[in-house]
């Protein structure tokens, strides 16, 4: 996809221009002083998250790519389905990251470890979206991935995330490591900032740059995308938060020589409310 360059500093703008509008909401429906998020609920409790987001896929066009979705998640025990309940709102900068069905392996203060399971499009190599009308055309394929974060301090932390295609369906396997820097703003509110590179078979990048043509065929296996990213989360109360985030990516290696370096951006703003 072709993405044309973007002026400095216009993702930041973008960005505050996403956020603002919940931010303003927030500060007039929220107590004077946000209560600090709750303890974790029981573990055989059933808890949920339900939400709404605007998500922009280019943010050098922000207004004319905007879509509106509902967001969801639930959890009993360790099982996790979408974003959970939401108790680790403020931990770790995955939080975010929808992974489907998952299950906790083991999980302390300074790291956690998941194994999940999520539909995505064999025929695009892009999530499966029930939202996105446009992300259901082409086989149904499952991939199944498993991911590490631990915090290296207070305010870094660095993860691990590797994926299959278990039906064997065009998306190969991957392996994404990456590290993000926590900017503590108080004890409900948070900024990450992030970075991660991301390696790929021959068969998952051959899949991602499809075009209808032949030059991805001589795509082979190894490094190619390099990833940035912000995020800031803010928990109004101990059962609503607001979040925002900008992304952008940019093709490494082979890829990169193959179908330039341009990056792409993309960016969501969304409200959120959780049991506790």
């Amino acid at each position: 996809m072709h993405v044309s360059p973007i002026p400095r500093g216009f993702v930041g703008g973008c960005f505050v221009a996403l956020a603002w509008p919940l931010g303003l909401w927030g500060a007039l429906t929220s107590p004077s002083s946000a209560a600090e998020p709750g303890p974790p609920a029981a573990a055989d409790r059933l808890g949920y998250t339900l939400g709404v987001r605007a998500k922009v896929s280019d943010l050098g066009n922000p207004l004319q790519g905007m879509k509106f979705a509902p967001r969801f998640g639930l959890r009993y025990g360790k099982w996790k389905l979408g974003i959970g309940d939401g108790r680790e709102w403020l931990q770790f900068s995955g939080f975010v990251a929808e992974r489907g069905l998952s299950y906790q392996v083991t999980e302390s203060d300074r790291w956690q470890l998941n194994a999940s399971a999520r539909a995505f499009n064999a025929s695009t190599g892009s999530r499966y979206d029930i939202n996105e009308p446009d992300s259901l055309k082409g086989k149904l394929g499952i991939q199944a991935t498993g991911s590490v974060n631990f915090a290296l301090t207070p305010v870094w932390s660095a993860g691990v995330s590797v994926t299959h295609d278990l039906l064997g369906d065009g998306n190969g396997q991957t392996v994404g490591v990456g590290v993000s820097r926590a900017i503590s703003m108080g004890e409900t509110r948070v900024l990450y900032l992030s970075a991660g590179v991301t390696w790929g078979s021959a068969q998952h990048w051959q899949t991602a740059h499809d075009r209808g043509g032949h030059p991805q065929a001589t795509l082979a296996s190894g490094l190619g995308l390099l990833g940035l990213g912000l995020a800031y989360r803010h928990a109004l109360s101990p059962t609503r938060a607001w979040y925002a985030k900008a992304n952008t990516g940019v093709s490494v290696g082979q890829p990169r020589t193959l179908y330039g370096g341009r990056p792409t951006t993309s960016g969501e703003v969304g409200m959120l409310w959780f049991t506790r």
